[in-house]
């Protein structure tokens, strides 16, 4: 593999963050100006690693609670290291009477 070949791929991967991040921020603007105040507090400091989208139902386990216009929150993981203090997953929310599907680390 040549440099040109690394400075290629890292190009690539700029560019696929920067469409994941256009992309959600779009997502979050068209689910109104409270789901952005609100998604910070749901999210709580992790990454979000892919593109949010709609899905039809959740997935995981049943959290009870509610985070703003966040309701009935799901979330399924796992731990991605052998500590176990890091995690990878979705997170599911109804908003607007949809499923959002939200994939995380942390």
């Amino acid at each position: 593999m040549t440099q040109e070949d690394i400075d290629r791929a890292y190009q690539e991967l700029a560019a696929y963050e920067k469409e994941i991040q256009e992309h959600n921020s779009k997502f979050l603007d068209n689910l109104g100006q409270q789901s952005i105040q609100d998604f910070e507090e749901l999210m709580d400091c992790c990454n979000i690693t892919e593109k949010i989208k709609f899905v039809e139902e959740p997935k995981g386990r049943r959290n009870n609670e509610d985070i703003g216009v966040y309701k009935d929150i799901h979330v399924d993981q796992w731990t991605t290291n052998m500590e176990g203090d890091s995690y990878s997953g979705f997170l599911y929310a109804n908003i607007n009477d949809k499923w959002i599907e939200v994939p995380y680390s942390c």
